[in-house]
């Protein structure tokens, strides 16, 4: 019996059917690729003219809104924005430095920005004691947002001591920890993360690894203020961090923008996992040092192709100032990007605040190699 094939067909040449045949091969094949967005700040600060700026003799209120309106959409930008909340909850007896607590309203404030989570162990975690530790715990949760560093007591940290998170895809390992608290002595009833106890570190990131997590992030409150580089000491964590299994670690404390790089052996040239922000600057505070004034919104892009490891696929910054308008007496701070200055004209920067212009300046140079090495590595990802 002879095969007959359908007219339909017979006028297709043969280059043709195989053209079809490897375009559905290759839409097979396609690679699935997912991608994260985080977003990372510095120091969340509360100095008395921020609290007494903050201060509504209308309602005898305080509102902190107007502190963060101009950042906002660079922080809901991201997929998850995280923040390190140097300052106390403590519900009464507010007070700015060298003893931190500010009202409950400043949380508002920083939850409406955008910020996800927030880390809480810093120098002045025990500003106000172990109670408003506590309530600084409880808040942050009552807000809806994630929160790790404290710990309202041990039974709490042995059951919660890495904090997992899963988000478009991503499982995420977060984990934080401070130099110390300014010799306030921690109570045995509550915890705070010790840099110091670097056994602890090494076992928190071994039982973070158990989890399978795509990465494992660590916030160190560390290093020297008022220095533009990394000290001994902060290499020394970085170093123990790394070697347990950390992949990204973020830095705050020293006031001051650090930079930033990738720390990877050869094997990871094309897909980067392993990286560091020696420091974040401030966010948001009432220091008067011009390069205090203002800090580093820190930008990565998580990617995950198919089942092969995740990798940072791209790293980018905004620099944010902050700008004091004084209301008779009262001084409000107000967090705002600073603009590209190569964009702009010679008249429109000669608008601008001198000092923002002088701070952006300063750091836009200071941060030239760490943004040529990773638009470098982006390049070399997409290759």
């Amino acid at each position: 019996m002879r095969f007959r094939v359908p007219r339909i067909y017979q006028n297709h040449s043969l280059r043709s059917v195989i053209f079809f045949l490897m375009a559905g091969a290759i839409f097979q094949c396609r690679a699935e690729s997912k991608k994260l967005s985080l977003t990372f700040v510095g120091d969340l600060m509360s100095h008395i003219t921020q609290i007494d700026g903050a201060y509504d003799k209308k309602c005898k209120c305080y509102n902190f809104e107007p502190s963060f309106a101009q950042v906002t959409s660079v922080l809901s930008a991201a997929d998850f924005t995280i923040g390190n909340l140097e300052t106390t909850l403590p519900g009464k007896n507010y007070s700015g430095y060298p003893q931190f607590g500010v009202p409950d309203s400043y949380l508002d404030a920083v939850k409406n920005a955008g910020f996800d989570m927030l880390v809480t162990a810093n120098n002045h975690s025990m500003d106000k004691g172990a109670n408003a530790l506590i309530r600084t715990i409880d808040k942050i949760r009552e807000a809806g947002l994630l929160q790790t560093g404290t710990f309202r007591s041990i039974e709490e940290y042995e059951k919660n001591k890495v904090l997992f998170h899963e988000i478009k895809g991503f499982k995420l390992a977060f984990l934080n920890y401070t130099y110390g608290t300014n010799e306030i002595p921690v109570p045995p009833a509550v915890k705070v993360n010790m840099t110091k106890d670097t056994a602890q570190i090494e076992s928190d990131i071994q039982f973070a690894k158990t989890g399978n997590p795509d990465f494992i992030i660590v916030l160190y409150h560390f290093g020297d203020e008022y220095k533009l580089q990394p000290n001994e000491f902060q290499k020394k964590m970085a170093k123990i961090a790394f070697d347990a299994g950390a992949d990204i670690i973020i830095g705050s404390h020293p006031h001051y923008i650090q930079p930033y790089e990738f720390v990877q052996p050869d094997a990871e040239k094309v897909h980067p996992r392993k990286f560091i922000a020696w420091s974040l600057g401030n966010f948001i505070s009432g220091q008067k040092q011009l390069l205090t004034r203002g800090g580093l919104i820190l930008h990565l892009e998580l990617e995950k192709i198919d089942d092969e490891p995740a990798f940072i696929s791209r790293v980018s910054d905004n620099l944010v100032w902050v700008d004091v308008k004084y209301e008779g007496k009262k001084m409000r701070h107000l967090a705002q990007p600073v603009p590209n200055m190569d964009s702009l004209t010679a008249k429109e920067i000669k608008k601008l605040d001198s000092k923002m212009v002088e701070f952006a300046r300063q750091m836009n140079k200071h941060l030239t190699k760490s943004r040529q090495a990773a638009e470098a590595k982006a390049k070399n990802t997409d290759s």
